[in-house]
């Protein structure tokens, strides 16, 4: 992330954070770009007093909004030059994931970019058979998880997450009207894919 906002940024610029969480990964990400203001949005209140601990001593604006992230992105009228959204998005419907990328690019103007970290399933691959090798791979790969935090975790994986395939997460893209839609990493376990 950070490298490719310093990429493609040289002057200050306007960061979006979507479904923020408590911006851990944040304050390590974007320190050392040239960010002149984060807006960071989440539904957990905990979370956002989390953020605003991270972010306390990072040279730049900070703006925290307790909100579900749909609802923020379909009523937003400021304009942000980057947006980033990480392991929220495939909770959606696929055409519930048009209209919110749609109302991204909104935010982002012509010139704006957006990266997405998500779950993405093998070219070919149906949700059950995502789903089935999700388990068959992490349950032993998650060690530090006891078998209660890893049966929290699988209940929410096979109830809340609809992943796409990387061909739809970038056609999505360009249908929402963004310029060029590509995946720029995939994690070692092939689950994970940062567009």
């Amino acid at each position: 992330l950070r490298e490719t906002l310093n990429d493609v940024f040289a002057a200050p610029f306007a960061f979006l954070d979507i479904a923020c969480g408590d911006a851990s990964m944040m304050k390590a990400a974007l320190r050392g770009t040239k960010v002149r203001h984060y807006h960071g949005i989440d539904l957990s209140q905990a979370a956002l007093e989390l953020a605003a601990a991270n972010l306390a001593d990072l040279p730049f604006a900070v703006d925290l909004d307790h909100r579900d992230f749909v609802e923020a992105m379909m009523r937003r009228p400021e304009h942000a030059d980057a947006a980033w959204c990480s392991l929220s998005i495939h909770h959606l419907s696929t055409d519930d994931k048009l209209r919110l990328m749609k109302a991204i690019r909104g935010a982002t103007g012509a010139r704006g970019i957006f990266l997405r970290y998500e779950p993405t399933r093998r070219a070919g691959e149906d949700r059950s058979a995502f789903l089935d090798r999700f388990k068959r791979t992490n349950e032993s790969l998650w060690t530090v998880l006891t078998s209660a935090e890893w049966d929290q975790i699988w209940h929410h994986v096979a109830t809340c997450d609809f992943p796409e395939t990387a061909a739809v997460w970038c056609e999505l893209g360009r249908e929402a009207g963004f310029g060029e839609a590509r995946q720029v990493f995939v994690d070692p376990t092939d689950f994970f894919r940062l567009f």
